[in-house]
């Protein structure tokens, strides 16, 4: 996916096509309110239904098409279309590592 890298223009200096770094995609599920909130730092979008509210791992998953190029609107059109396009595959397929970390209530 280097090339779709290569495409994202982002209006962040530290990230840029030539930097392996930046090849890296995470995202993060939070529990609070009872209910779990998805946020994508490295994109820097969420997810939200019609009244507003952050929507989980789970119903990206089960709909993929949430995904889509108006959630990266600070990049170029092209990357917009690839990365929306890339990225709802990858939820599409389910296959995603998990890492559960609990704290101290």
């Amino acid at each position: 996916h280097r090339e779709i890298w290569r495409d994202v223009e982002s209006a962040d200096a530290d990230m840029t096509a030539e930097d392996d770094s930046c090849l890296t995609h995470v995202v993060v599920e939070v529990l609070y309110n009872g209910e779990w909130h998805l946020y994508d730092p490295t994109f820097g979008y969420k997810l939200q239904n019609e009244q507003g509210e952050v929507l989980s791992y789970k119903d990206v998953r089960l709909n993929p098409k949430l995904i889509n190029e108006n959630l990266f609107a600070r990049f170029s059109p092209k990357a917009r279309r690839r990365l929306a396009a890339l990225l709802a595959e990858i939820y599409g397929t389910g296959y995603h590592h998990y890492y559960y970390f609990k704290g101290k209530s």
